[in-house]
């Protein structure tokens, strides 16, 4: 059984603050913020109208500000839309966000079809659908213009595997095989391996691969104009951040040639995806 949007929404809430400081965390982390915001650059034009769903407490509303878009900012959780207001304000952005409200990335109804210019999801919200992603991509297309653009990031099996091999290991270990065996062969995270340290409760996603997001695409009124892994090369190496110290913007562009090779996709703890809609 899969988490209902309530469930999502008390999660979200509860989770709060930490939502805007876990880029901040690790190499990996902060390279996943920098590839985001480089593949949001090459995708928004000033004045675009931007629908962003699963908003979050505004890391990219401020970054669409600064772009020179106009922002309709949604989220699940009530205390994330209230987050977001704070950091926008505090970033003075504020200006460029036109409403805020709460939705759902499976029922977009609150909008018109074909209004927005790009309509974004970043950070996983199509992965808490589980099934039913594919409903939340067509409400994503739907209220988007033709000719224009969709972009979404999902949590990636193989990358998230390979970032934390050592914690699904530890899961059979405990007798937990049910739960470790599904992450590897159906990409399901759930029950005790969604335990989050400090939470009241899991998180439960999806954890996609490229192939998958191929299939998902297959059939819709959609082709892919962009594609990255969120993080490649850094993704198991927080013990070396000193190497990246001196470096930092050199080893991003490195890792964006690695996150941007089509045999590297799958292999960050997120996948991105832009798509053009045709019809």
């Amino acid at each position: 059984e899969h988490p209902p949007a309530q469930q999502i929404r008390a999660y979200y809430d509860e989770w709060g603050q930490r939502e805007w400081d876990r880029f901040d965390r690790r190499p990996a982390d902060r390279v996943n913020l920098e590839i985001h915001r480089r593949f949001l650059a090459r995708l928004i034009r000033p004045g675009d109208d931007v629908l962003e769903v699963g908003a979050g407490p505004g890391r990219f509303t401020i970054q669409l500000a600064q772009l020179g878009a106009r922002v309709t900012v949604t989220d699940i959780s009530p205390r994330q839309l209230e987050l977001n207001l704070e950091k926008v304000v505090a970033a003075g952005q504020e200006q460029a966000v036109l409403s805020r409200q709460l939705a759902d990335v499976a029922d977009l109804s609150a909008f018109e079809s074909e209004t927005f210019e790009v309509t974004t999801a970043y950070g996983g919200p199509l992965s808490y659908l589980f099934e039913r992603a594919g409903t939340g991509l067509d409400e994503l297309l739907r209220v988007t213009r033709t000719g224009g653009t969709v972009a979404f990031s999902v949590m990636s099996r193989w990358g998230t595997l390979h970032r934390f091999l050592e914690a699904v290991v530890e899961l059979s270990r405990l007798g937990v095989d049910t739960e470790s065996v599904a992450i590897v062969r159906t990409g399901d995270l759930t029950g005790a391996a969604a335990r989050v340290e400090g939470m009241s409760l899991p998180h439960e996603c999806h954890l996609f691969t490229w192939e998958e997001i191929e299939q998902l695409i297959t059939g819709r009124h959609c082709h892919v104009i962009d594609a990255s892994a969120s993080n490649f090369l850094s993704v198991r190496n927080d013990e070396s951040s000193a190497i990246f110290a001196g470096e930092w913007a050199q080893f991003l562009d490195w890792e964006e040639l690695a996150c941007r090779s089509k045999g590297c996709l799958g292999g960050g703890t997120h996948i991105l995806v832009a798509l053009r809609k045709t019809g």
